[in-house]
């Protein structure tokens, strides 16, 4: 899960983060309460882990959190891990 502006930031976000993997897009301001689509999203599909994509900024905060939660209406136990990106395109783990 990936919020759609690292898309943007991070030149190499597919080549380096998704490979093999099939990320979705969104934005916790314009994509309001996730959670309940991504959970049935998890539970329906055969899902091995989450990693969340995240930008620096505060509202990236709640998109953590959204897929947190999406995990746990899931009833799945699945690994999950965030990646932050910030504006300049640097990554942290």
């Amino acid at each position: 899960m990936a919020a759609d502006c690292a898309a943007f930031c991070h030149v190499n976000l597919h080549k380096r983060l998704t490979p093999g993997r099939i990320p979705l897009l969104c934005c916790p301001e314009t994509d309001f309460d996730i959670s309940m689509k991504l959970a049935k999203i998890i539970s329906i599909n055969d899902i091995r882990s989450v990693t969340v994509i995240r930008m620096e900024a505060p509202c990236c905060t709640e998109l953590t959190d959204m897929v947190q939660t999406a995990i746990k209406l899931s009833r799945k136990p699945l690994p999950f891990q965030t990646v932050s990106v910030f504006v300049d395109a640097e990554e942290v783990d």
